[in-house]
């Protein structure tokens, strides 16, 4: 599995019942134009890189792996209250979750935090929707 499923599983699922997100406009990869099949308020999750792994001096000789995910939050024309409210409920949702709950079957995640204090307004795209994005740093025990 990747991290951004990992991520999509969980803000969708049980995990993050306060995220907000819906199997219906939570996607893995870029954001898409609003269309019938892409709806106008979407969250999309894309990894776009991290920091080498890294081993710690930790007795275990472990080796831990760094990955950056961005969570993109897209709201329709004149929904800015909506999509900042979703933004909102996914920062705090990934800022220090329940690690037990948001492992994997194949990758223990030892911490996960938010890399800004709150969502990152972006603006309004070309058809003046709103977007706002949450940058999170996963880290996980390699081995």
């Amino acid at each position: 599995m990747s991290v951004e499923t990992d991520v999509r599983d969980w803000l969708v699922g049980s995990g993050a019942s306060t995220s907000g997100c819906s199997t219906s406009f939570t996607f893995v990869g870029p954001m898409r134009k609003s269309k019938p099949n892409f709806p106008a308020l979407a969250v999309t999750i894309q990894e776009y890189g991290g920091l080498m792994p890294h081993g710690f001096q930790d007795g275990r000789e472990q080796t831990y792996r760094r990955n950056d995910v961005q969570i993109r939050v897209r709201a329709p024309v004149n929904g800015y209250l909506t999509g900042k409210g979703l933004a909102d409920a996914i920062w705090a949702a990934m800022n220090r979750p329940n690690l037990a709950s948001f492992s994997s079957a194949t990758v223990t995640y030892v911490r996960i935090q938010p890399t800004q204090s709150g969502p990152v307004p972006l603006g309004e795209n070309d058809v003046e929707q709103p977007e706002w994005t949450v940058n999170v740093r996963l880290e996980s025990a390699i081995g």
